[in-house]
């Protein structure tokens, strides 16, 4: 990468979360790399992040695209890891698409004026290359990939101007258009909202809104800001604490309930 040999000290600390979970989806597959799909994985894995929250904008969940990439893994191009990408970055050895993905997210941070590589920056870098398995899965979903990037250009500036106006769990929040699911043949910013409530949210908040999602307590992302917004957001704080708890709860039950299965199949 050039002069780029020291990205990894250049993540912040949620990208960093996001590439050490790739690592992990790469020891899970039982990989010797990490490639675009890895970094996809990554990305929607870390429970903070600009980059994870687009994707499940748009109706991405970590499971359903793991196993996409297990039956599509063996028909992908990518994972071959070429003679001169064999040397690790910090212990990550990477298939040219991913060391490509990489270069493009450093090149979008320094273009947004930071050379702090974010997970926005990461999900840039996939969205920017023509090629990949990741980049292939989210086509084969019927994902625009321009829709996303929108999308994630639009979190990233709320994101920024909420950091802006004070720290995280103050009173300075950003405003959000909170979309049920965008249009996907649409981009975000060409105007087009869908059940849209206006609201106030900081990232914990937005962070409550999926985890109440996922637990089924609400049904959409409008349904779940309305909710927390009707009777004020920090009157509902105890039991976003509680579902999320149980959320954890259950995705360590399900995680344990597959390795059991695996671990059946290969004594099988």
């Amino acid at each position: 990468m050039q002069s780029r040999e020291g990205w990894f000290s250049s993540l912040d600390r949620t990208a960093r979360g996001a590439l050490k979970r790739a690592r992990d989806e790469s020891d899970r597959a039982k990989l010797r790399y990490i490639g675009t799909e890895q970094l996809l994985l990554g990305l929607l894995a870390q429970p903070r992040g600009i980059a994870g929250r687009a994707l499940r904008s748009f109706g991405l969940e970590l499971e359903s695209v793991r196993m996409s990439f297990a039956q599509t893994r063996a028909a992908s191009q990518e994972h071959t890891v070429a003679d001169s990408e064999q040397r690790s970055f910090e212990n990550l050895q990477l298939t040219a698409e991913a060391k490509a993905a990489i270069s493009r997210a450093i090149d979008s941070a320094r273009g947004s004026g930071t050379n702090a590589i974010a997970t926005e920056h990461l999900l840039q870098g996939i969205l920017d290359l023509d090629s990949g398995t990741a980049v292939e899965l989210l086509r084969g979903h019927g994902i625009n990939l321009a829709a996303l990037r929108a999308r994630t250009v639009q979190l990233a500036a709320l994101g920024s101007s909420a950091s802006r106006r004070g720290p995280r769990g103050s009173a300075a929040t950003a405003e959000m258009h909170v979309v049920e699911r965008p249009d996907w043949g649409v981009p975000a910013s060409s105007g087009v909202r869908s059940n849209v409530v206006m609201c106030r949210l900081d990232d914990a908040q937005l962070d409550a809104i999926d985890i109440l999602i996922e637990a089924g307590v609400r049904a959409n992302r409008s349904d779940a800001a309305a909710w927390l917004i009707g009777a004020g957001l920090d009157s509902k704080s105890a039991v976003v604490d509680a579902v999320r708890e149980k959320v954890a709860e259950i995705r360590r039950i399900r995680e344990d309930a597959k390795t059991l299965a695996e671990d059946a199949d290969a004594t099988g």
